[in-house]
């Protein structure tokens, strides 16, 4: 029954709403062994958080403890015959809130410690990567996609009276959803001026067909000088 127990205990995992971000620092307490064993972990398995040797100056900790014998609980693990069973937290310091809790049953001694750590940093890259792809979609919903024209190209282009280079452009993603008011302007023809309402995860073409200006009435035309 207790190696039932520890096995249901080895694969529980919590992982909080709020995903950890790219590059974020975390402080690893230097006890028992487990501060060489998670930036070893963290560097191998190719976690994306900053190891960071000050408490003041991290984001978040990496806290936990494990049951020692005769009922005791020590933090981590020690060496020697240590612990069979380790629990290990991410925590984010600025809320107190446990973003990732996972128990597991690393077996005695230091190789056992290795293995349970190592664990723990796969998962949380695992997290971290998959939080950031999630993230990565959900923004690139929320942007704007648009490419300019002309005809005749190499104008002029104005969004909202802030000159943005010539036509024609690349497939430009600045522009937030909503309304934009677009001008293009080349020497010989008339300016053309638009107003366009873009909408979130659009891809649009706006197209300028530029005109020449009109001959005023009574102004003939010179032949020759067109």
């Amino acid at each position: 029954m207790k190696q039932i127990l520890l096995f249901a205990a080895a694969v529980l995992a919590v992982w909080g709403q709020e995903p950890v971000r790219y590059g974020a620092r975390v402080y690893i307490p230097p006890m028992d062994g487990i501060w060489s064993q998670a930036r070893t972990a963290f560097r191998i398995i190719g976690v994306p958080m900053e190891v960071v040797g000050n408490r003041a100056a991290a984001e978040y900790e990496v806290t936990g403890e494990a049951p020692a014998s005769r009922g005791l609980r020590i933090p981590f693990v020690g060496s020697g015959a240590g612990p069979e069973v380790v629990n290990l937290r991410l925590k984010k310091l600025s809320t107190g809130e446990v973003v990732l809790a996972k128990t597991f049953e690393a077996g005695k001694g230091k190789q056992g410690m290795r293995r349970g750590v190592e664990g723990f940093a796969t998962e949380l890259e695992r997290r971290i990567r998959e939080g950031g792809a999630r993230r990565a979609i959900e923004a690139k919903a929320v942007v704007t996609a648009v490419r300019f024209t002309s005809q005749p190209a190499n104008a002029e282009l104005e969004v909202d009276g802030m000159y943005w280079g010539v036509t024609p452009t690349a497939e430009l993603t600045r522009l937030k959803p909503g309304t934009h008011v677009i001008a293009v302007k080349k020497s010989g023809y008339q300016r053309w001026e638009r107003t366009v309402e873009l909408a979130a995860g659009e891809t649009r073409l706006v197209n300028a067909e530029l005109e020449k200006p009109v001959a005023a009435a009574g102004q003939g035309r010179i032949s020759g000088l067109e």
